[in-house]
């Protein structure tokens, strides 16, 4: 049995299993595609706290970090705008200030981990079936795994079809995107 599995292997995935394996837990990534990180060409990779900065820079210390004060904006008619309040509380979360991003691309944050955990995952192994009460995931290909715990690093719309538990879990959906990503908020 594994410590932890890990479903996804884009930037969420791969900063957490990164964490896990510099601090000796062992753990099993899965990942649908056929490679790790896909995921980390869409988005803004955004960090709210100084500690988190400080965890990030614990995995790859080359990458510089800038804190952003300014407020957020949107573009309407072509012109950047305020960030209006029309947002749900889910999105509202990532759309905070201060925050910090990297002075580099993703892909230079990402390229490092990748090649230090790739080992770690399982590709081409989409999850279809995850029962709580056996500490289990199936993958459409038949393979299973068990676990002590899961990380959930992929989208949400998924995650919601597959999962197989006795107890009513509810999450609120947005209405603005259906195919909302799961995330890590650090």
């Amino acid at each position: 049995m594994n410590n932890f599995i890990i479903v996804g292997g884009g930037i969420n995935g791969i900063l957490l299993a990164g964490l896990l394996e510099r601090r000796g837990v062992a753990f099993q990534g899965l990942e649908k595609l056929k490679s790790l990180g896909k995921e980390n060409l869409f988005g803004q990779f955004r960090l709210y706290q100084d500690n988190s900065v400080s965890l990030v820079k614990e995995l790859n210390d080359t990458i510089q970090w800038s804190r952003v004060e300014e407020q957020t904006q949107e573009r309407k008619k072509g012109e950047w705008v305020a960030a209006h309040s029309d947002f749900i509380d889910e999105e509202k979360a990532f759309l905070g200030s201060p925050f910090y991003q990297p002075n580099d691309s993703l892909n230079g944050i990402t390229t490092a981990l990748i090649n230090s955990i790739a080992h770690k995952f399982q590709t081409e192994k989409e999850v279809e079936i995850i029962d709580t009460d056996k500490r289990m995931v199936t993958c459409t290909d038949g393979t299973q795994y068990f676990y002590e715990k899961m990380a959930w690093c992929a989208d949400l719309k998924s995650l919601l079809k597959i999962v197989k538990t006795p107890a009513k879990i509810s999450f609120k959906k947005s209405k603005k995107n259906e195919d909302s990503q799961g995330g890590i908020h650090l």
